[in-house]
């Protein structure tokens, strides 16, 4: 899953002949091979969705073990870590996202 603001992409988890918890951050300003690992995702999923909001990094969703999931997490990329960030009230893998007015919306996806 890729998110990104105006300054900086993130690639959150993913596939590669098996799911994936690895997280990179790349400066858009900056030369593009230049990136930096980050801390993991708590977990080993792929498709899964997300935005960044008041300078948090939030995602939801994706696959784990063959199953939908709903589980959210932020990242704070002032100290370095993830945290649980709640639920979804529907499992999803691959939903789309945006934000409005402030407000992370998550629709779609297989549920």
């Amino acid at each position: 899953m890729l998110v990104a603001d105006a300054n900086r992409a993130l690639v959150v988890a993913g596939y590669n002949s098996g799911d994936m918890d690895n997280v990179e951050s790349l400066a858009l300003d900056e030369d593009p091979r230049n990136c930096q690992d980050l801390p993991d995702y708590p977990i080993v999923v792929h498709g899964t969705t997300g935005s960044f909001l008041d300078g948090t990094v939030k995602v939801c969703g994706g696959l784990l073990d063959s199953l939908h999931i709903s589980q959210c997490f932020d990242y704070n990329p002032v100290d370095g870590t993830w945290k649980d960030g709640g639920s979804m009230s529907e499992n999803r893998l691959y939903a789309a996202s945006s934000i409005i007015d402030g407000v992370w919306f998550i629709t779609g996806g297989t549920v």
